[in-house]
């Protein structure tokens, strides 16, 4: 998988776009209470349509995080954690 070129191009620009910066950010506690929280939305994001994206999302961006001990991922994942929550919130009145 990791041979053929479709993957690596997006591997390339992920490498180029991640470092280790903001770390203060990246402690495991924040991101592991906000995973959990996110987990436990899921099933009310199912509700609201096309929501579930924004939840994979912001898990991808705190796994990117986490890896390359990136704080302003981890900060776009609670940022993106926060949008997805509160529309589906308002979504669900």
């Amino acid at each position: 998988m990791t041979g053929s070129q479709w993957v690596r191009r997006p591997a390339r620009w992920i490498d180029a776009v991640l470092r280790q910066r903001l770390e203060v950010l990246v402690g495991q506690y924040p991101i592991a209470v906000a995973s959990t929280v996110l987990g436990l939305a899921m099933p009310l994001t199912e509700l609201v349509p096309l929501s579930g994206i924004g939840v994979g999302t912001g898990f991808m961006a705190f796994g990117l995080a986490l890896v390359a001990r990136d704080g302003l991922m981890a900060l776009c994942g609670f940022l993106i954690s926060g949008v997805t929550l509160t529309l589906a919130i308002v979504g669900m009145k």
